[in-house]
């Protein structure tokens, strides 16, 4: 007579019930902490709706501070140049004392706000370092394309009034605090009143500001 098969052990799979049952609630936890996490946090998400185009940008920074700087790019870029030029004039094409002399403070060149990093100037790219006591301006957090009394205001409408919104456009370069966002929307309203497309990058508090290769391409929104 055949014995009598023994029940099958239970214990195992409800073990592995219960990983699966703790592996969920973890999982759930996580998601919260997440969203919690970025409630509190300002999340800078670029305006979704954009265009291309093949506008000259007209490049402002926004500092931490929310100071406003607008980059004259190709006059530095010009000043970079003639000053590589004078240095290799004056080592007669030694490489090893051109690259000592670059790094020296005596051939520093840039303007009030901005200071260009020579040898890197020597890749093809104009590399940017802004001066900590350089004063930007900081418009104020009532504004109006109308007012007249504020001179910040008005430097900030005399930069508008110099682009030619049918060949040009402003790209703003916008620093990670609350301060920079919050500036940069103000000047972008203004912007956007003018007729003036827009665009914009993020960098953080510290990062140089580097043009030329190897760079993205922003488009205007």
């Amino acid at each position: 007579m055949g014995k009598r098969q023994a029940p099958e052990d239970q214990g195992g799979s409800e073990a592995f019930n219960d990983i699966l049952t703790c592996l969920a609630g973890i999982l759930i936890l996580v998601i919260i902490m997440v969203v919690i996490d970025s409630k509190q946090n300002n999340i800078l998400i670029p305006t979704p709706i954009e265009q291309s185009s093949l506008k000259d940008p007209i490049y402002i920074e926004v500092a931490s501070s929310g100071a406003l700087f607008e980059i004259p790019v190709k006059e530095l870029d010009r000043m970079a140049v003639d000053k590589l030029g004078e240095v290799a004039e004056t080592h007669a094409g030694d490489r090893y004392k051109m690259l000592r002399s670059l790094s020296s403070a005596s051939n520093k060149v840039g303007n009030a706000d901005y200071e260009v990093d020579l040898l890197s100037k020597l890749t093809g790219n104009i590399v940017l370092r802004p001066k900590p006591d350089a004063e930007g301006h900081i418009l104020p957090t009532n504004i109006s394309m109308s007012a007249t009394d504020d001179a910040e205001i008005q430097w900030y409408k005399g930069v508008l009034s110099s682009i030619d919104n049918t060949n040009q456009y402003l790209s703003f370069i916008v620093r990670s605090t609350d301060d920079s966002y919050r500036s940069f929307k103000r000047a972008r309203a203004l912007a956007w009143l003018n007729g003036t497309q827009v665009a914009y990058a993020l960098l953080e508090n510290t990062e140089l500001i580097e043009f030329g290769f190897g760079g993205n391409a922003l488009n205007i929104q």
